[in-house]
């Protein structure tokens, strides 16, 4: 089970989810995803998340937020921006889960060209109780 399944199986009992990415091909990875395994969910009353880009999601909240920000190594691009940092962490009501690849996510060059992101990344491994790392590679 990829680590994005298991953010959303953890948020099942939440009407309002929330994925997003600042990455257009993530988000679409992700539309794909939960379409192919769950078919049938939009139009029969249950609960679908949400998926949109971190721009998209500007203005929005919802009581579990689900962000994915895996990159090709060496492209930061849309990390970059502190607004867009902001908005990946500030659309959550009661859970946050962000889905990376540990250490792309915590790489020499997201330290180096995306500071807001390194920020959040410090901050949050140092002083959110019961943040977890999952260190192993998704399957």
């Amino acid at each position: 089970m990829g680590p994005e399944l298991w953010a959303v199986q953890q948020t099942a009992a939440f009407l309002d989810v929330l994925i997003m990415s600042p990455f257009k091909a993530q988000v679409a990875r992700c539309s794909k995803l939960l379409g192919d395994l769950y078919p049938n969910a939009s139009g029969n009353g249950s609960p679908v998340p949400r998926i949109q880009t971190v721009d998209a999601s500007q203005g929005s909240e919802a009581d579990a937020v689900i962000v994915t920000f895996a990159r090709n190594a060496g492209c930061v691009g849309a990390l970059r921006s502190p607004k867009r940092v902001n908005v990946m962490t500030s659309r959550h009501r009661h859970f946050q889960y962000f889905v990376s690849i540990w250490t792309s996510a915590s790489s020499t060059t997201v330290q180096k060209d995306s500071p807001a992101m390194t920020n959040v990344i410090l901050d949050y491994t140092k002083e959110v109780p019961g943040l977890l790392v999952r260190a192993s590679n998704p399957t």
